[in-house]
């Protein structure tokens, strides 16, 4: 099934990683792709650049391999989600989560 998509302008993440993992220079590099967010829902807490269905099963896009942490000084923690591969799936934006 194809969703929607918007731009994304991923340059705030860029920075973050730069700032916070700066010999990492292949997240910096795979964020900077992360310019299409997927539309599947009104829960702005994930920005997905990858589809989550299926998650895991063969022949999904979505194969979680790890978990990077950041906490941004001006707006809270964020936790990126790592594919295999080193592509990112998804930005999960903390403050937003609803409590």
């Amino acid at each position: 099934m194809k969703h929607k998509t918007e731009s994304y302008d991923p340059s705030w993440l860029v920075e973050l990683a730069r700032k916070e993992n700066p010999n990492e220079h292949w997240l910096q590099e795979e964020l900077k792709k992360c310019t299409q967010r997927l539309l599947l829902s009104d829960d702005q807490a994930m920005v997905y650049f990858v589809n989550p269905q299926d998650a895991n099963k063969p022949g999904s896009d979505w194969q979680f391999d790890f978990n990077i942490e950041f906490e941004s000084h001006d707006k809270g923690g964020v936790v990126i989600d790592i594919l295999k591969g080193r592509k990112i799936g998804a930005v999960e934006l903390l403050w937003l989560i609803k409590k």
